[in-house]
């Protein structure tokens, strides 16, 4: 587990080769983690926006991650029995603010052929509803992880190589595949400019007030390793449909 006191907002920059990160535990398709305490960022800057990427402390429970992103026919699953979700609802998804313009830019979904490819131009809410549709079916938590599970989850795959593709070949089941690069990624946090400050204030604003903007992490397959990191955070709102983003699910 990785340590750290949780005293303060900004803890002195880690060295994250020194953070030990107990390993996950694979099984079908899933890598759960023990509950961690760990410094998260890449900055001390109280300057915007690099404050986005501040230190902070961090803490996350028991949790799981899938080993992969959500894919196209794993959507398409979804879409076949929520026909709302459906590319020629677009219209009405716009209207009800779900998604825009861009949804499903560029995919074709096809509960025929098995497509590998990760889903993309597909926004939160979109992402949010196939969690909750995945629950129902399996009798699971199934959720967008947090940013903090998202990141332990990153730092628990330092050693995997940016994925410069959409394709991503991996067989080694240590930890999840295609953190970095690849898509950037869905969380349930929702993006407060400032919230690397005054954390728990933010996190009690979030739940009082509504936010447009989320989380998303890990670059995409345009960025560069050394332009993205795992703790490098992006915001999309969450209406947005962006052929650059994607989501993998988690279970509580």
């Amino acid at each position: 587990t990785i340590i750290a006191v949780l005293d303060g907002n900004a803890p002195e920059a880690p060295a994250k080769e020194d953070m030990a990160i107990e390993p996950p535990v694979y099984d079908s398709g899933l890598f759960t983690y023990s509950p961690a305490r760990f410094v998260m960022g890449n900055t001390a800057s109280a300057s915007y926006p690099e404050a986005k990427d501040r230190f902070v402390n961090a803490e996350t429970g028991k949790f799981s991650i899938a080993a992969d992103p959500v894919s196209e026919y794993e959507y398409a699953l979804f879409v076949s029995e929520n026909p709302y979700w459906a590319k020629s609802n677009k219209d009405t998804l716009i209207a009800d603010g779900m998604a825009d313009e861009n949804y499903l830019t560029d995919v074709t979904l096809s509960t025929s052929v098995r497509s590998g490819l990760p889903i993309r131009s597909i926004s939160w809410h979109a992402a949010d509803a196939y969690c909750r549709w995945l629950s129902e079916k399996t009798g699971m938590d199934i959720v967008l992880p947090s940013e903090e599970e998202w990141t332990l989850a990153a730092y628990s795959a330092s050693e995997k190589p940016y994925t410069m593709s959409l394709l991503s070949i991996d067989n080694d089941n240590t930890a999840p595949k295609a953190m970095m690069g690849q898509l950037w990624e869905f969380t349930s946090t929702p993006f407060i400019p400032l919230a690397r400050f005054v954390p728990e204030y933010a996190k009690r604003l979030s739940s009082l007030y509504p936010y447009d903007d989320t989380v998303v992490k890990g670059g995409s397959w345009i960025n560069t390793p050394d332009t993205i990191d795992a703790d490098t955070t992006g915001a999309m709102d969450r209406s947005a449909c962006s052929v650059y983003a994607g989501f993998r699910i988690g279970v509580r």
